[in-house]
């Protein structure tokens, strides 16, 4: 998960059950995380976030509050 140049937004993130951030993203800010089974994302502004999986680009839903759900073998 990546914030874009001079954008923020909060993004809620869970790996495996366990909550791994939960807050505030700002400009430029980089996230990424090993995930077992399942990784969801809840983004609050998402058109400031660049979500990758294995370096390709993740589709995210617009409007606030968007999910996304990573599984692995998905």
């Amino acid at each position: 998960v990546t914030v874009r140049e001079g954008m923020a937004s909060n993004v809620k993130a869970t790996v495996d059950g366990l909550v791994v951030n939960n807050g505030s993203m700002q400009n430029g800010d980089s996230y990424q995380w090993l995930v077992n089974t399942k990784a969801t994302l809840v983004i609050g502004n998402p058109s400031a976030v660049v979500v990758t999986r294995d370096g390709k680009t993740v589709t995210v839903p617009p409007g606030p509050d968007a999910a996304v759900t990573l599984r692995v073998g998905n």
